[in-house]
């Protein structure tokens, strides 16, 4: 989306009035963070956190709960997992896949994860306990294959979304798209039926401009998705560049299952329950728009 900085703000500031006039906005004006919730830590895998926050910051965000920090092949703007285990709080557990984070008297986990974009359709597809960097713009079937000779794990992220490649940015899957999807199903090891993204951003109208614009739908669809399947279904934040997203969505994984092998056994294994929290309409305009004005 092309905007100059006038435009932004104005923009930014006709979301802000949406918030405050409508329901859906109003609920999800705020935003919590956990790190344990019933005793199980809260375990966000699918995040992209600005690499311009601060180490302070970034220390304190990841030294609570368990994070996974995802990357994009060819975008540098987030935090990587190879730039954080060269810091002195952060040491490894499994190398290049998963470490411990202590600071200031809080102890997290990190997680290399990679978010991979296929072919026809562009699906994004989250493979969690791969070393080898899996590349984008193949047949979804040939990653998830590449996810699991690597003994890795493989989930469908927000199923029902896909780069638009317009101003946009992103939209529903059409019914062709819908059907390589769900020839996915039998392959992959977990869904994420919960996207912290997908939020309704005006009043919850679904006809013309704003209904493309809200997408909490794809949420409900996703969730319907996995009725009488084999899969529980995962939730994410999706963290775009804001730090305050992270873990405020995520599943809970049991204190004794809390290693690499722990982690991956709960999503094939369904041990886990999902928190689905909310990200706010200001901190979604920021994170997905903001890196363009240094954020």
């Amino acid at each position: 989306m092309n905007l100059d900085r006038r435009n932004f703000f104005k923009f930014a500031a006709a979301i802000g009035a949406s918030t405050l006039l409508a329901k859906e906005g109003l609920d999800s004006i705020e935003m919590k963070q956990y790190a344990v919730i019933d005793g199980s830590l809260l375990a966000d895998l699918h995040t992209h956190p600005s690499r311009n926050a601060s180490i302070e910051d970034q220390l304190d965000t990841f030294s609570k709960g368990i994070n996974g920090i995802t990357s994009l092949l060819g975008i540098e703007r987030y935090v990587k997992y190879e730039d954080l285990v060269l810091l002195k709080e952060v040491e490894e557990i499994d190398k290049g896949l998963f470490a411990r984070v202590v600071y200031k008297g809080g102890l997290g986990y990190i997680i290399n994860t990679q978010e991979v974009e296929a072919l026809k359709p562009s699906l994004h597809i989250l493979a969690l306990g791969c070393r080898k960097r899996i590349y984008d713009h193949q047949d979804p079937r040939d990653i998830v294959e590449d996810i699991h000779l690597q003994n890795g794990v493989a989930i469908l992220n927000h199923p029902f979304v896909v780069p638009s490649g317009d101003k946009f940015r992103y939209r529903l899957l059409n019914r062709y798209e819908e059907s390589k999807m769900r020839e996915l199903l039998d392959m992959v090891n977990q869904v994420e039926i919960y996207n912290g993204q997908c939020i309704d951003i005006f009043f919850g109208i679904q006809q013309g401009v704003l209904g493309r614009i809200n997408m909490q739908k794809a949420n409900k669809k996703a969730q319907k998705l996995v009725e009488g399947t084999r899969f529980k279904g995962s939730a994410a934040s999706d963290t775009h560049g804001e730090l305050a997203q992270v873990r405020t969505s995520g599943i809970l994984i049991p204190n004794n299952y809390v290693s690499l092998e722990g982690i991956k056994d709960c999503i094939i294994n369904n041990r886990f329950e999902r928190y689905e929290g909310k990200i706010s309409v200001p901190s979604f305009f920021l994170g997905h728009f903001g890196y363009k004005f240094g954020r």
